[in-house]
């Protein structure tokens, strides 16, 4: 497969936390490094979608290519020649150097995985920032609408620091699970797929300057998000805990007129027409 973004020594380098010396190990090393290169676009092709990646090329495209270049130097670093040099780590494609001891290779790699965390993230919210600009709404046509966690960013509300992406993919079903409790018993597909959105919205929003903390969109999205970390933070720890959302239906039902239209398959409409019980005869509940 013919390389997308990164296909020489010279764009790789760019966004090495380390120097390849020579001429000649450039080439030896890239052909090392090439497997990778190809097995992390790929990765990113599948994770963000080939459509928006080729729609905005030319603006993702520095992105795109920091995080494959992490993505791929994580994998590939174990097999290369690692050495630390008076300049910072450097690789070399010999035998006749001492290589690295193996606690800074990992000190190396764990480097390199917070870029890559932080390169994932900025990544995805330049696509929704090009997408809300390009549309002009806040709905982007459903991208990523699949969970009130969509940067790894999000992942430190459940208590990590770091290596977000393999802790992310360690607590997704989780989530996922926490998500649809909510989704069938409080809000319906329509509504959550809705706050989903808001939560990709939610830093391009800002930095737009919009004060967002005062919208009942951001708020019920951050209430539930909330309340599934909560639930999933629980079930790391062993913890019994009952997280409650009645105050985001309370608010969703006094600002009807912006999330009604999508109550159309939530088992929880009634609820939000916030009626009193009368005490009658027919009503249940009836007393004396």
């Amino acid at each position: 497969m013919e390389q997308r973004w990164i296909d020489s020594m010279a764009v790789l380098q760019q966004y090495l936390p380390f120097a390849v010396p020579s001429t000649k190990e450039e080439a030896t090393t890239f052909d090392k490094i090439r497997p990778h290169i190809v097995n992390a676009e790929l990765w990113v092709l599948k994770e963000f979608g080939i459509d928006v990646l080729d729609r905005f090329a030319d603006e993702l495209r520095p992105h795109a290519r920091h995080l494959v270049a992490s993505l791929a130097m994580i994998d590939a670093i174990p097999q290369l020649d690692v050495v630390l040099t008076p300049n910072g780590f450097g690789v070399v494609s010999n035998n006749h150097v001492a290589p690295a001891s193996k606690e800074r290779v990992e000190r190396l790699i764990n480097t390199i995985r917070d870029t890559r965390d932080k390169c994932y993230d900025t990544l995805l919210q330049s696509i929704v920032m090009l997408l809300h600009r390009e549309s002009d709404t806040r709905e982007l046509g459903g991208y990523k609408a699949d969970s009130l966690f969509p940067y790894l960013s999000d992942i430190q509300r459940l208590g990590y620091t770091s290596h977000l992406l393999e802790r992310r993919e360690e607590v997704r079903d989780m989530i996922v699970q926490a998500e649809r409790k909510y989704e069938w018993h409080n809000v319906g597909n329509r509504q959550m797929e809705r706050l989903r959105t808001y939560a990709l919205l939610e830093p391009v929003l800002h930095i737009n300057g919009r004060d967002i903390d005062r919208e009942p969109e951001i708020i019920v999205m951050r209430m539930f998000r909330s309340a599934v970390a909560t639930t999933v933070r629980g079930q790391l720890t062993g913890a019994v805990v009952r997280p409650s959302v009645e105050y985001a239906m309370a608010m969703m039902a006094r600002h009807r007129e912006l999330f009604e239209p999508w109550w159309a398959d939530s088992v929880s409409e009634p609820w939000t027409n916030n009626e009193q019980f009368v005490n009658k005869r027919e009503n249940g509940g009836y007393w004396l």
